[in-house]
């Protein structure tokens, strides 16, 4: 007996409202545009364009299980702090954090040495822990700039 083709499908949605994704059920026909609110736009998880409206979830890529992001900054401009030094990057906000990491710890960044980047983690300022991995850049933003501050700390820093 063949089966029935799925209705809907589960998306993983990230926003500016918090670190962590909303599993959403959602038409697996649905389009890209009932995702999203006025002025916000929604991207699949480490790209940089957003995604066309008018798509379709497949036509765009979104399949179950997908992780998107949905915000309102079209990019994230990323400062990130170490040893008494900053530099800055301009990002997706559906970058993760990972993404960030390598960007800071290698030659576009801070250049460390091989055998210190796993010492090393990203924390917002003032922060009791390391980001996770997964975030999206966007999820840090907060207020109506689309800018977020990260330092780049030793691990030890957060050792019991």
């Amino acid at each position: 007996m063949p089966q029935e083709p799925e209705h809907t499908i589960e998306i993983y949605v990230h926003s500016e409202s918090g670190y962590g994704p909303d599993l959403v059920e959602v038409p697996s026909d649905g389009r890209v545009a009932d995702l999203v609110s006025e002025g916000e736009s929604l991207w699949l998880e480490d790209m940089v364009e957003a995604l066309p409206a008018d798509s379709s979830l497949p036509e765009a890529g979104i399949a179950r299980r997908s992780h998107v992001y949905r915000g309102r900054c079209p990019t994230v401009k990323v400062q990130v702090r170490y040893a008494g030094t900053e530099i800055f990057g301009e990002f997706s906000p559906a970058t993760r954090v990972v993404q960030v990491f390598r960007w800071a710890t290698g030659p576009k960044g801070f250049k460390l040495a091989e055998a210190q980047i796993p010492k090393h983690g990203l924390a917002l300022p003032g922060g009791d822990e390391l980001l996770d991995p997964g975030t999206h850049v966007g999820s840090l933003v907060s207020g109506t700039r689309c800018v977020v501050t990260i330092d780049l700390v030793p691990k030890d820093r957060f050792a019991g």
